[in-house]
């Protein structure tokens, strides 16, 4: 478990009380280079989070060939199409986190369709077209203001 939060203290108290310290590591904070070398040999990358803007972290997931299980919240529907470029779930959703990664883990020719379908997605999220996307928002706003 990479990073911080809230819930730390209740996710280790409940490692241990399922006797998975051996099996869960909790490694706080990376900087971002040891994050992506994490990310590379990793099989899932999840994120349950209850407030997503545009989910950086969930583009840099696709991009490193990850099959992404993420909430149903924010910015995060328009990056992961549900079960066509990652999963989504219902924050907080134990049984639905928990489904996710095994229809993932388990199901080798779906985990290679989403991960397939995901970068081909990430076109759509290049430098130049957010650019453009914001620049267009920032102008139609301008207008607005103006009339």
């Amino acid at each position: 478990i990479v990073g911080d939060g809230p819930n730390e203290k209740k996710l280790k108290a409940q490692t241990a009380k399922l006797r998975l310290n051996n099996r869960v590591k909790f490694l706080g904070r990376l900087p971002h280079d040891q994050l992506l070398k994490l990310m590379v040999a990793s099989d899932v990358f999840v994120l349950n989070t209850q407030y997503e803007g545009l989910p950086h972290i969930v583009l840099e997931a696709m991009a490193c060939g990850l099959p992404v299980v993420t909430t149903n919240v924010g910015g995060n529907p328009e990056v992961i199409k549900n079960g066509r470029s990652g999963l989504l779930v219902e924050p907080d959703n134990q049984t639905q986190i928990k489904m996710a990664i095994l229809k993932i883990v388990n199901g080798r020719e779906f985990k290679e369709k989403i991960i397939l379908e995901a970068q081909k997605s990430l076109s759509q999220f290049t430098e130049q077209k957010m650019l453009a996307q914001t620049q267009t928002i920032l102008a139609a706003a301008a207008e607005k203001k103006s009339n």
